[in-house]
């Protein structure tokens, strides 16, 4: 195992979603497998660990009240032990939550920080291709997230931005022009951050979606927005000078700004557009796409990710579950997976594996 493979040792939780307490050791295994019929919490395990990510919401994104145990008024609470570091996360009073590394209570969004990058892959991504921008828009930041640490904080600031913006011509009085050019100043900047830092992840992520790993298709990825297209073209000090005439002028028609910005792949295999293809084609993009992600993480920051996948074989063939698991293993970093029956392919000695009671 590399020192730049982080591995979680152990997991702990209490009063989590349908857990009222769960513990495992991980023996520091390459992947950690979770078996078990619908409903037994399979699930659940993975949104804990994934609460530890991008955002610090966890991949349903859901508030501090809803990871309550059903019918339970006990706080629930995420303790995680990252190569003999401690990472906890509990609720507090007034529906907040209190992050820990080790004993010392951190003012920041939970996260493992430099240890560690989470990746993840759940079922509503299967067909991601078929769902809207905004989704491949976030499953790409998310990503760009984990590359350039500042790229989170400019999205949360260029939307916080946005809504000071539209509020400003809701309001129905007069708008304040200094208070409005401090607005779509701070807006271009943001803007131009968000798409530059895109652009330079996306052109180092197509070197190794043309050459995948295992059985997966090479494929190629293209970022639809208009700032996004400008950075490609001129340097960033004009694109945001020319962003914010645009603003001033209310000239933004036709023009996808990066909260509106897509994400489109295309099957070089098929040489068809990824959204065209058939679901099992689509899941095997998806997923050239994440192993993808993981090893320019791994290659350009010396660090690979550990990844959370909730039933990766579903919609697989035998032969591309084998692909798969042979792919994850030729990574090199810990991955979590959940499986209700439908994998068939062996599994390689090295994985840990729990099964969950009905």
């Amino acid at each position: 195992m590399p020192p730049s493979a982080p591995r979680i040792d152990h997991l702990r939780l209490v009063q989590f979603r349908s857990h009222a307490l769960f513990e495992m050791e991980t023996d520091t295994a390459s992947l950690v497998l979770v078996e078990g019929a619908n409903g037994t919490g399979k699930t659940n395990i993975l949104e804990a660990l994934s609460l530890f990510g991008f955002g610090g919401r966890g991949f349903r994104n859901a508030a501090t009240m809803e990871l309550h145990r059903e019918g339970q008024a006990a706080p629930w609470g995420v303790a995680v032990t990252l190569d003999e570091t401690r990472y906890t996360l509990m609720e507090a009073p007034g529906d907040t939550r209190v992050f820990k590394i080790d004993d010392s209570i951190q003012k920041s969004t939970p996260s493992f920080g430099e240890a560690a990058a989470l990746l993840w892959l759940t079922p509503r991504h299967d067909r991601l291709f078929d769902s809207s921008a905004g989704d491949r828009r976030r499953f790409f930041d998310r990503f760009v997230s984990a590359f350039y640490a500042g790229h989170s904080g400019h999205l949360r600031a260029y939307d916080y931005r946005w809504r000071e913006r539209r509020a400003l011509f809701e309001s129905g009085g007069a708008v304040d022009a200094t208070w409005r050019r401090v607005i779509e100043q701070s807006l271009a900047g943001h803007a131009v951050a968000i798409a530059a830092a895109r652009n330079a992840v996306l052109a180092q992520l197509q070197r190794w979606l043309a050459e995948p790993l295992a059985d997966f298709p090479p494929a190629s990825l293209a970022l639809l927005g208009w700032v996004e297209q400008r950075c490609g073209e001129l340097p960033a000090v004009l694109v945001e000078q020319e962003l914010l005439e645009r603003l001033e002028r209310g000239a933004l028609e036709g023009v996808l700004l990066p909260h509106q910005a897509d994400v489109t792949a295309l099957h070089l295999g098929k040489n068809a557009p990824a959204h065209r293809c058939s679901s099992g084609e689509q899941k095997a993009v998806v997923m050239a796409w994440l192993l993808a992600e993981a090893r320019l993480l791994a290659a350009e920051q010396e660090r690979a990710p550990i990844l959370l996948l909730d039933e990766p074989f579903t919609h697989l063939d035998v032969t591309r579950q084998g692909a798969l698991l042979e792919a994850l293993l030729a990574l090199g970093c810990q991955v979590w997976l959940t499986d209700c029956g439908t994998l068939s392919a062996p599994l390689p000695a090295a994985t840990k594996r729990l099964k969950l009671a009905a």
